[in-house]
């Protein structure tokens, strides 16, 4: 566990049991991303940061030369993407476009958010509420039961189907 971390989750009774919160600092990679989110307000440069956090996340990104000249050095441009890994996948756009030009923004939108990641964000500074991430959790899987037993036929057919050999 490292100490000095300022990452504070809240311990008792309506906090998660302290146990928990002791797994939590121990798992490997969270002293990793303590460090990195602490030496993160020590960088002038975002690029700067960038390229740190990916050296030591040992992340390494091999993308041929050719694929940033589709990237316009200068005037206006747009560039979308769909994060599906998350901090990772912005940390490489970061890295690849600011190779490019400087003049990067980042805009993000939370309308955009998959479920998983919008339950994730549920707890808050110093509690975790876990009843109503059970509840978001059990509507989210309503759809997905509904269409399993209405195809439930569907399924059980094309899965007997594919397990005879002959």
């Amino acid at each position: 566990m490292e100490r000095g971390s300022n990452l504070q989750i809240k311990t008792g009774e309506r906090g998660i049991p302290e146990w928990m919160r002791r797994a939590l600092l121990a798992a490997p990679g969270i002293s990793r991303l303590i460090r990195l989110r602490n030496g993160a307000r020590n960088f002038e440069d975002p690029f700067a940061f960038v390229d740190v956090a990916l050296r030591e996340l040992q992340v390494q990104l091999d993308l041929p030369a050719f694929e940033e000249d589709w990237i316009p050095a200068t005037g206006p441009v747009v560039i979308t993407s769909n994060h599906p890994y998350g901090g990772l996948d912005g940390l490489m756009a970061m890295a690849t476009i600011g190779r490019r030009r400087r003049d990067l923004r980042i805009l993000t939108n939370p309308e955009l958010q998959t479920l998983p990641v919008g339950i994730a964000l549920f707890p808050g500074e110093y509690t975790m509420p876990w009843g109503e991430i059970a509840a978001a959790s059990t509507l989210a899987t309503l759809p997905l039961i509904f269409l399993t037993l209405l195809f439930q036929r569907g399924i059980v057919r094309g899965l007997s189907a594919g397990a005879v050999k002959g």
